[in-house]
């Protein structure tokens, strides 16, 4: 080897050296696992906003995850809670402050992940302390303990991330959605609701009954529970509480006349009701529950056609047909004192009322009104005049 020496030797050692160096390296880099590529088309809708003192490491790290992770973040900037500085930790607990993930999502600091439904409903309570309440008085938390865990909870109604107010039309709780929000479990309900007068008037000016206008938001009770709204002796005045407003259904395009629960309350159906007698007809026993329709319907239970079956659901006798001619919501102001020669132009049920001229529906109720305080004048005055005697007579003695 002439003329090699040994200072060209050490740096042929050294390149070696490095050359070994570099190719180990770029093997290992080779065996790691790349990180993964995030495709742009799997973030969220928008960067995450945040509210200034208010750690914001769920929504950064979030907001770079895959569409089922990071669409959550997109949902809770655009709701309610977030502008009301409501947080990821409220919900799932953890702590954002801490500088690792695993400190982050450590059970020692709180976090439960996806909380369960009790552990949710809890959570929303903290805030909503009053609905919690009612919610906890109604069938759907009843329903929890025993075991039914398809229950309608909080989230089920309001959603998880992207809660709105029920005047948002995306909310869940939008009349124009409600009843798809409680058809998710209320099928049978949902589509019987959506033949009816109800959901045609929600959908030409959201003016009409919805799900939580009859059955109420939270406390929602068994029919046979004397607090239900839909109980036979309140269910009168649920209904009423639209059927009374001028404003919302008494225009000529409706045609529907606000005395409903008046002439109602004159009947005997709303008497015996009254003195205890549950069996009684209430509303939806004759205009049905969900497929509410008008009477000119020829698929309504009032409906002309209709009546005498409707009616002889209680009423199951021959007489059946006879019962169903009466006027439906009667009341002394529907007659008139006038004398009628002819009835032409009135339904069977309006002619049932005549006696030749007289309309009955005026002259029986006009006559006991004259009768019996008549009769309980002339009693007071024999009484009266009796005593009198009674007293003249004792001073002759």
């Amino acid at each position: 080897m002439e003329g090699w020496v040994p200072g060209n030797l050490l740096r042929a050692r050294a390149a070696l050296s490095a050359a070994i160096a570099v190719g180990l390296l770029g093997l290992s880099l080779a065996l790691v696992p790349a990180p993964p590529r995030i495709d742009p088309g799997l973030r969220g809708p928008e960067e995450p906003r945040s509210h200034e003192g208010i750690p914001t490491s769920c929504s950064d790290c979030h907001a770079g995850l895959p569409e089922s992770l990071s669409s959550p973040v997109a949902e809770f900037n655009a709701s309610v809670h977030f502008d009301e500085l409501v947080t990821c930790v409220d919900c799932h607990g953890g702590d954002p402050t801490a500088s690792t993930l695993l400190d982050a999502m450590s059970p020692a600091r709180g976090y439960v992940g996806v909380p369960n439904t009790t552990a949710a409903n809890a959570a929303c309570a903290g805030c909503h302390s009053i609905e919690a309440a009612q919610y906890r008085s109604g069938v759907h938390d009843e329903a929890l303990p025993g075991g039914d865990s398809v229950s309608a909870s909080c989230v089920d109604c309001h959603g998880a991330h992207f809660i709105l107010p029920a005047s948002d039309r995306n909310a869940t709780t939008h009349p124009a959605r409600e009843p798809g929000t409680c058809g998710g479990c209320h099928t049978e309900a949902e589509t019987a609701y959506e033949e009816g007068a109800h959901w045609r008037r929600v959908l030409e000016d959201l003016q009409g009954a919805t799900c939580s206008d009859c059955h109420r938001s939270h406390d929602i009770l068994p029919r046979d529970d004397p607090a239900s709204s839909m109980h036979p002796r309140r269910e009168p005045a649920t209904c009423a509480a639209c059927h009374s407003s001028a404003a919302s259904i008494s225009g000529w395009y409706y045609g529907v006349k606000t005395d409903r629960l008046g002439t109602y309350q004159e009947s005997y159906h709303s008497r015996a009701l009254k003195y205890g007698d549950e069996r009684v007809a209430t509303c939806t026993d004759c205009h049905e529950d969900h497929a509410v329709r008008a009477a000119t319907d020829r698929a309504s239970a009032i409906h002309p056609d209709n009546l005498p079956r409707t009616c002889g659901q209680c009423h199951d006798t021959e007489y059946s047909a006879t019962i169903a001619q009466g006027l439906v919501h009667d009341r002394e102001a529907a007659h008139s004192g006038e004398l009628r020669w002819g009835t032409e132009g009135l339904t069977p049920a309006e002619r049932s009322y005549y006696l030749g001229p007289f309309d009955l529906g005026y002259w029986v109720p006009l006559f006991f009104g004259v009768l019996i305080p008549s009769m309980l004048t002339l009693l007071a005055l024999v009484v009266i005049l009796g005593n009198v005697r009674m007293y003249l007579e004792a001073r002759r003695k």
